[in-house]
């Protein structure tokens, strides 16, 4: 193998370490910033136990931003690792070792826990949410359910 294509493989593993690396941090920041949010939020909507359409709005908002930065990192995370594959498969058919794969596999693997953790989260709280709507909602508290079946309800 030439010099030249062990320089453009180390440059492309460098290059793609770079950039997930800055990514990685722009995510940590902006699931800090929505999560603060919504936790405000939350806590202002709880604390006056009457909230106002715009504290809804906001909230909701607020909600499908981190859901899109999910989808986002998801997506991310995919992408990352075919990149990784190849640059690996590379790297073992021109017999190059090379310290800054590792870095990438690090950072790749940090990517898919990030994507798991935001997952996980934003299913927790759409759980929450379904059921704290079930338990409020009007016909739950209007209709009560026969004690046993086949009981004439009618007065």
């Amino acid at each position: 193998m030439s010099l030249r294509n062990i320089v453009d493989l180390k440059g492309q593993i460098d290059e793609a370490t770079e950039e997930l690396g800055k990514d990685y941090r722009e995510a940590l920041r902006n699931v800090k910033r929505v999560k603060e949010k919504i936790t405000g939020l939350e806590l202002s909507i709880s604390q006056k136990r009457i909230s106002t359409g715009k504290e809804i709005v906001e909230l909701r908002s607020a909600e499908e931003s981190l859901d899109e930065l999910t989808d986002h990192q998801i997506t991310r995370s995919i992408r990352i690792w075919e990149v990784y594959k190849q640059l690996e498969r590379d790297c073992g058919e021109r017999g190059f070792a090379y310290r800054g794969l590792e870095d990438l596999r690090v950072l790749c693997k940090k990517t898919e826990e990030l994507s798991s953790d935001l997952l996980c989260y934003v299913l927790a709280r759409f759980k929450r949410r379904v059921e704290r709507d079930i338990h409020e909602h009007p016909m739950r508290k209007k209709a009560k359910a026969p004690s046993s079946f086949g009981e004439n309800t009618s007065s």
